[in-house]
């Protein structure tokens, strides 16, 4: 982000009204100033920020199509081409306002995450070992602490550095900050739980909590099914009605699934298989897995005891 300024002032005679810029950036405010000068040479410009990390399937996934001036009409219907032909989800918004209304979503996971992270490693906590103990509450918070911490610290570095500096990200900041230091300070327990619920009545718009609950029992029960017994399937390419010819096999050994995911990839298709382990033998998964290898497809058994590779 920091050079892309210097990058564009240093080549800036060579653009002219027949270029198109996109960007791909998760903060915008370094980029205004230098694509004003860009604009009034009539060059287009859009700006995008697809709200996922590089190496997650992409598909379902969101991208913000944000255009920049009066010219971006053909900069922004190649960035509309290029993201839904990655299956993406576009959703328009303002340039300009990109940093202030991405606050929020940005700056609290990575600024939370990051300095739990810190106080944790400081800590000489066993990581696998809380895992394996892991309540339902600390497994959705772990999940998301580590969807942040295994990305590259400079992405959280760049995000807390351009918008805690900024006076959307201070206010935010000093609120958690403030938020923070009055729980640890409030002694009564009935005092506390008031606190907790008039957040939760303030944030409930909508009826959202019931929503959010449903969707991380969901996500709880789904990683249980899969932690118990699951099998995974690789396929290469793709084709309509392959589930149902990787189903086929378990249906002959009358085999329950609890859960069922695809994700898709560059060269083909890769199934989680949920399995009920009360309907399975040795004899049955065997069976299976011969005549998925029949198929192509490689597979592994996981339990939670062991995973073997067929």
């Amino acid at each position: 982000m920091e050079e892309i300024a210097r990058i564009i002032a240093e080549a800036e005679d060579v653009f002219t009204p027949e270029h198109i810029v996109l960007d791909n950036a998760s903060v915008k405010n370094p980029l205004i100033d230098t694509y004003k000068k860009l604009e009034a040479k009539g060059v287009s410009i859009c700006s995008t920020h697809p709200l996922c990390k590089h190496d997650q399937p992409l598909h379902g996934q969101k991208a913000l199509i944000l255009d920049v001036g009066n010219n971006s009409q053909q900069a922004a219907e190649i960035a509309e081409r290029l993201y839904r032909n990655a299956g993406m989800v576009t959703i328009p918004l303002s340039f300009e306002d990109h940093d202030r209304t991405m606050t929020v979503v940005q700056l609290v996971p990575h600024l939370i995450m990051r300095s739990i992270g810190t106080a944790l490693e400081k800590s000489g906590v066993d990581m696998q070992k809380l895992r394996e103990i892991a309540p339902a509450n600390f497994q959705l918070f772990n999940l998301s602490m580590w969807r942040t911490l295994v990305q590259d610290p400079r992405i959280s570095a760049t995000l807390i550095s351009n918008l805690a500096n900024s006076e959307e990200g201070q206010l935010l900041a000093e609120r958690i900050e403030s938020a923070i230091a009055d729980i640890l300070a409030t002694k009564g327990q009935d005092e506390l739980a008031g606190i907790f619920e008039q957040a939760y009545l303030g944030l409930n718009q909508g009826g959202i909590g019931q929503t959010m609950n449903e969707a991380t029992t969901t996500v709880l029960e789904r990683l249980a099914n899969l932690d118990v017994k699951s099998m995974t399937v690789e396929v290469k390419g793709d084709r309509s009605g392959l589930l149902r010819e990787i189903l086929l096999p378990f249906e002959e050994q009358r085999m329950s699934l609890t859960a069922i995911d695809s994700h898709k990839s560059k060269d083909g298709i890769r199934f989680e298989l949920g399995i009920d382990e009360t309907t399975a033998t040795p004899e049955s998964i065997m069976a299976i897995v011969t005549a998925l290898q029949k198929m192509g497809c490689s597979v592994t058994e996981i339990s939670s005891n062991n995973a073997a590779e067929h």
